[in-house]
């Protein structure tokens, strides 16, 4: 017979209507924002205390682009001995009429994920928006960027995205590094870590690495552009008109005693070249090609 669980109820709900100001310059006045809770009193380890349900809204857009608004929903379940359960997290973008100062009901674009934190990337990541998994036990938490502009997922990554732009052309590209230890993967099949090569909008390249001899324990030490170059700011800058003839650095070091491997992928007319690649310290170490959405 299971044990008994006794269920307290805590309810909070809170809104507030939108109020668009029909203007050049108009803002969200109010945010729209409501709490559900749900305390548990159970004997149950696996049994979340609380689950906390709320929305944010707020603007995104500049004076040179329509002005949109961002909701968030956010289902955050605290207590279990595993970690958030649940932890979700949905975003949309819905257009804003300036006349009239309405909001249009369906979404332009809507994704949905696991996570307990969302946010609007400030800069150097502008126009991204990050998502947060926690993990549990030996895992590692996870970083989830999205496009603002279309809600595509851009790329997984352990540390904060490497940003590589141009002295003679504004434009970007992003790049993530997912371990094999991650909360969350984009990658089911075997692998120390998966590489992510993304402008503004889509993943341009998704690189699995493989090790078949040791595939566990290893994490991402650091990543980079050492070339000279280069002009160091919030944002790695390349003295160049294109995407091309620099390399990308990648470090994993493992918790167990292996010595760490150093890759290194040239960037080819703004392709990552896997047939070039140089790797120290990793003889058996494969690099594939595999579809974003896998």
């Amino acid at each position: 017979m299971p044990l008994k669980s006794y269920i307290i109820l805590f309810l909070f709900i809170y809104s507030a209507r939108i109020n668009v100001v029909a203007k050049d310059d108009f803002t969200v006045i109010e945010r729209e924002t409501s709490e559900f809770s749900v305390n548990l009193k159970s004997f149950d380890e696996c049994t979340p205390h609380t689950i906390e349900k709320y929305t944010r809204n707020y603007l995104y857009g500049t004076q040179y682009s329509p002005k949109m608004l961002i909701k968030q929903y956010f289902e955050i379940g605290k207590g279990c001995f595993e970690g958030y359960t649940p932890q979700t997290i949905s975003v949309s973008s819905h257009t804003i009429d300036q006349k009239l100062g309405t909001v249009t009901k369906n979404p332009i674009w809507r994704f949905d994920t696991k996570g307990i934190r969302g946010e609007a990337e400030k800069y150097p990541y502008t126009d991204i928006y990050v998502v947060q998994e926690a993990a549990c036990c030996d895992a590692r938490d996870i970083n989830k960027y999205y496009s603002l502009k279309n809600g595509n997922l851009l790329a997984f990554s352990s540390k904060e995205l490497l940003i590589i732009s141009l002295t003679q052309k504004n434009e970007r590209r992003f790049v993530g590094i997912e371990e094999n230890l991650s909360a969350s993967k984009s990658y089911e099949g075997e692998h120390i870590a998966v590489i992510f090569y993304s402008d503004d909008t889509d993943i341009k390249q998704k690189l699995v690495v493989k090790k078949p001899d040791d595939n566990e324990g290893w994490i991402l030490d650091k990543m980079g552009v050492p070339e000279e170059n280069l002009i160091k700011y919030p944002v790695t800058v390349l003295n160049e008109k294109e995407f091309t003839n620099f390399n990308l650095s990648i470090r994993l070091i493992c918790r167990c005693e292996a010595n760490p491997i150093n890759i290194s992928i040239p960037v080819v007319a703004d392709s990552l070249d896997i047939n070039s690649v140089k790797i120290e310290n990793g003889s058996s170490i494969k690099l594939i090609v595999v579809n974003h959405n896998k």
